[in-house]
């Protein structure tokens, strides 16, 4: 009985321990999205895109963020090929960015933080590994011990 409880305390431990790794894990690639993007947003310029009313300009919603140094035959390209309903010379330069949800490209006109990873919610899933998954693993496993249980008597 001795050696039983022991395992059952070596086997809790390593998955609190685990959960806990990967939390830290978790926060860690949020702490290294959010220096990434706070690097490229000190050196970026916000375009918004507008249509011409006679002389007033409507903004269309779309605002895309590009370097500084980028070409502006690049931004005419790249606007072109993602918003091809916008015509050319359709957009003014914001001062400073809004930090508002931009689609951001670099300097040769190719989407940045467009993968899979700058999606994801990084603080959820911390949050969920600290205070969800062990409980939801002890149900869990509380579940397949009672089947286990049933099924032998």
């Amino acid at each position: 009985m001795k050696q039983t409880v022991k395992k059952i305390i070596a086997r809790e431990g390593l998955i609190i321990l685990s959960l806990l790794i990967l939390a830290g894990a978790s926060a860690y690639i949020r702490s290294l999205i959010t220096e990434q993007r706070a690097v490229y947003e000190s050196n970026v310029q916000e375009i918004e895109l507008v249509i011409k009313e006679g002389k007033y300009l409507k903004p269309q919603g779309i605002r895309v963020q590009f370097p500084k140094n980028t070409s502006e035959d690049v931004i005419n390209k790249t606007l072109e090929r993602d918003y091809p309903h916008i015509k050319r010379d359709d957009w003014i330069i914001l001062d400073s960015p809004t930090n508002e949800i931009a689609n951001a490209y670099d300097e040769k006109g190719n989407p940045v933080f467009d993968s899979i990873i700058y999606k994801i919610n990084f603080s959820d899933v911390s949050f969920g590994l600290l205070i969800l998954a062990y409980p939801l693993y002890l149900v869990l496993s509380f579940i397949v011990w009672a089947f286990k249980t049933l099924r032998t008597t």
